[in-house]
C-alpha cells in the first residue's frame, strides 16, 4: 500500500463491476451465456484489474468464493461450468484459462447464476 493519502483514496475509490452469467447445464461442460447472451471464451476488460469475488446460485444453494485473481487490460474474462459427477465446478476463466476463483458442489440440472464481481483498476 501506498504512503500517500491521496493515491489510497483513489485506490479504494475503484471502480466495481458485476458481470452476471448464466445458463442450463445438465451433464457436460459448457461456458456460460454472459452479457449480452452469448457463451465463449470471454469478454475484453478495459483495464487491469482483480476479480473479487464469485457467487454461484443453483436454484438451492449459494456458492461464494472470495479467492482474488488478477487480469490485465484486454483479458477475457468468462465463466466455465465443468461436470464432475455428480456435481459442477464453477470457474472464472482469464483468457481461456483457469483463474484461482472457484466454486464446486454446484448442482447438475439446474440453472446456474453467476455474479462475477470485479475491481478495475481506474482512477
Amino acid at each position: 500500500m501506498p504512503l500517500n493519502p491521496t493515491e489510497n483514496y483513489l485506490r479504494d475509490r475503484q471502480k466495481c463491476i458485476q458481470m452476471n452469467f448464466v445458463d442450463t447445464v445438465a451433464t457436460s461442460d459448457r461456458y456460460l451465456k454472459g452479457p449480452g447472451g452469448y457463451g465463449g471464451d470471454g469478454y475484453p476488460m478495459p483495464s487491469s484489474g482483480k476479480i473479487l469475488r464469485l457467487y454461484c446460485y443453483d436454484g438451492t444453494n449459494v456458492r461464494t468464493d472470495a479467492t482474488e485473481s488478477s487480469f490485465n487490460a484486454g483479458d477475457r474474462i468468462s465463466v466455465l461450468a465443468q461436470y464432475d459427477q455428480p456435481y459442477f465446478q464453477v470457474t472464472v476463466m482469464i483468457n481461456g484459462n483457469p483463474s484461482n476463483s472457484y466454486c464446486n458442489l454446484v448442482l447438475a440440472n439446474a440453472t446456474l447464476r453467476v455474479s462475477v464481481l470485479l475491481r478495475l483498476d481506474v482512477y
